[in-house]
């Protein structure tokens, strides 16, 4: 490969906290969730880290609305969503604009105590299509609290990672209020975690504190700090004295600034291929970007270590190059790389070179890789071949991949008759009948979802045509090849004792010692094929092809079981032995129903007829009555 490995150290090895001050106003909203239920589904909405401690409802409901417009299934067919945060005369107000039912089953304190929201009853308490669900009463005016600076350093911690040795500072005997007593404290600390003049902690002009390791390839940073000491302090959790990769170019912490070109871009020639990046662009999306262009062709890595950047061509061979240049106006790839001839110096590739004397006749190969293939031979050198005079070696076949294709092709043999055998013996659930339409209608879709994958259990029970289909696949694994010179269980392939599905055992050593010693029987095992031979003369992949044929089919003809049931999203889904009889079926149904109809017609009629009858003789019995008063 080309390379270079530059020695242009890119890091501002100083690191910053933010303005320190005595107290700050902190939102008591930020990082606070809650949880709502639309229908059968739940959807748990948190507010951002960064909230402004200033914001007011309206931001707040802009907050929530933000989050709902990501979720694609809350999305109406207008474009609206079914679950809309508004700002009701001060008091929050959850709009139902969908079908579903909503209710809230969770809520963070702080969301509870400033917006006045409650978890809805377990038992009803749900808001329906077009209503609103709204707080008890007004949100608070204001959502934030005064941390006092040393009351959050007394709760919290730091935990500092000089060269992979970490040592936790805490502060529970202190009351620093200030930049300039912390830094005391902090650099106190620092010297009897690892010794004096290793770490100086500084105060900067902006009123934080700063962190220098020195000028050599010492590691320090932060690797772990709490939450709340963190928000005061403006520092975060891996923060150390080398670049961000994670951050923007002007914010990863580069030692020297980047300038832009006359487009406003951040541009870099690799091997004349030319990469724009906008400002938020970070190091990693610089750096994986190129890493993935073909045309540029090259790896990139950083060393945290020696905090430098390494380039290494794709390719390997004379004909490599790695190039890099800074482009029109825009200082990157010095930044990034420093100068050529100063900083590094590229090693161009090199090829290989073999010579090879075999038989008598010496001959000289040259490649742009490590391998050569000659006659059949694959050759690999490795560093220890380079220069070396005489290497005498034997050729063998490598069994390495036959061996790992025929573990897997046994492997994946074993989970297909174990699937068949499985669905074969699966007894039916009489508890789980097919819903109707109307059942549905009272149950969830999850519900419906549980009910009907155990009503669909046992559907293939002693199915004939499955069962058939595997035995047709044992007997092909199993039955002897006539003309191969040998079987199976001769190559460390073998049934699993007291096991009626048909799944194999395979001895990998045993199978490396029979290839090695009669690998064309192996062969003529698996692949023999005989023309106008018998099925006993065929080898087992033929064997496997035949039944495989016979019951799924081929291009243009439909097997056993695409006639029994079809194939899905093909004609036969819907034409097939299944389809036909469900057809058959509610013809048979529908014309029932009509016979029944016209029953249930005639009887009415003749009940009706039987209620005037009725009717007419309780009258002439009351005349008659009345006569003989």
């Amino acid at each position: 490969n080309s390379r270079f490995t530059s020695t242009n150290r890119v890091s501002d090895t100083v690191f910053e906290s933010g303005a320190i001050t005595s107290t700050k106003d902190v939102s008591t909203l930020a990082s606070q969730s809650m949880t709502i239920q639309y229908g059968s589904n739940s959807y748990t909405l948190t507010i951002g880290e960064n909230l402004d401690p200033y914001a007011n409802l309206d931001a707040v409901v802009s907050e929530f609305n933000n989050q709902i417009s990501k979720v694609d299934a809350l999305k109406n067919a207008d474009g609206s969503y079914k679950i809309e945060f508004i700002n009701d005369g001060g008091t929050l107000g959850i709009k139902n604009n969908g079908t579903g039912d909503m209710k809230i089953t969770a809520l963070g304190k702080g969301i509870e105590e400033a917006l006045k929201l409650k978890v809805s009853p377990k038992e009803g308490g749900s808001t329906g299509a077009g209503e609103i669900l709204k707080a008890d009463e007004a949100a608070t005016a204001t959502f934030f609290k005064t941390e006092n600076l040393s009351d959050v350093l007394k709760a919290g911690q730091i935990t500092f990672d000089y060269n992979s040795s970490k040592k936790t500072i805490r502060f529970d005997n202190t009351n620093i209020s200030t930049a300039d007593e912390l830094k005391t404290y902090l650099q106190t600390e620092l010297d009897k975690a690892y010794g004096s003049g290793k770490i100086t902690v500084s105060t900067t002009a902006e009123g934080g504190i700063s962190f220098n390791a020195g000028s050599g390839n010492n590691l320090f940073g932060i690797s772990s700090i709490d939450k709340d000491v963190s928000r005061h302090l403006g520092i975060t959790s891996s923060t150390y004295n080398r670049i961000n990769k994670n951050k923007s170019i002007a914010e990863a912490g580069l030692k020297e600034a980047v300038s832009k070109s006359s487009d406003n871009k951040y541009k870099i020639s690799v091997n004349d291929k030319i990469f724009e990046f906008d400002e938020g662009t970070s190091i990693n999306d610089i750096i994986n970007k190129i890493n993935n262009d073909v045309d540029a062709g090259v790896r990139i890595t950083h060393s945290s270590t020696t905090d430098t950047f390494t380039v290494v061509s794709d390719d390997t061979g004379s004909h490599t190059k790695v190039k890099v240049e800074d482009v029109d106006g825009s200082n990157l790839a010095s930044v990034l790389f420093g100068t050529a001839g100063t900083d590094y110096t590229v090693t161009d590739g090199t090829d290989a070179k073999l010579e090879v004397t075999m038989n008598g006749s010496t001959s000289v190969i040259e490649r742009s890789t490590n391998t050569f293939s000659f006659d059949g031979i694959n050759i690999e050198l490795s560093n220890a071949s380079l220069n070396a005079e005489n290497v005498t070696f034997n050729v063998s076949n490598n069994t390495d991949s036959i061996v790992e294709n025929m573990a897997k092709f046994i492997n994946d043999y074993n989970e297909l008759v174990t699937y068949l055998d499985n669905k074969i013996m699966e007894t039916p659930n009489k508890a789980y009948a097919p819903l109707t339409d109307a059942q549905k209608k009272e149950m969830s879709e999850s519900q419906i979802k549980a009910w009907e994958e155990k009503a669909k259990a046992g559907m293939l029970y002693s199915d004939r045509t499955m069962y058939s289909a595997l035995y047709d696949l044992r007997n092909a694994m199993t039955d002897a090849v006539k003309g191969a010179g040998t079987m199976i269980q001769d190559i460390g392939i073998t049934a699993v004792k007291g096991d009626y599905s048909g799944k194999l055992i395979f001895d990998e050593n045993k199978f490396r010692e029979a290839y090695a010693n009669n690998s064309e029987a192996i062969e003529k095992l698996f692949t023999q094929s005989v023309e106008n031979g018998t099925k006993a003369e065929q080898g087992i992949a033929y064997k496997l092809k035949s039944t495989i044929e016979r019951n799924v089919g081929t291009r243009g003809e439909k097997g056993i079981l695409v006639e029994y049931s079809g194939t899905k999203n093909t004609t036969t889904e819907k034409v097939n032995y299944l389809s036909e009889r469900m057809e058959e079926y509610q013809e048979t149904i529908d014309k029932l129903k009509v016979k029944m109809e016209a029953e249930r017609k005639k009887y009415w009629s003749q009940f009706t007829a039987l209620e005037k009858a009725l009717a007419s003789m309780n009258s002439q019995s009351s005349w008659l009555s009345s006569q003989f008063q």
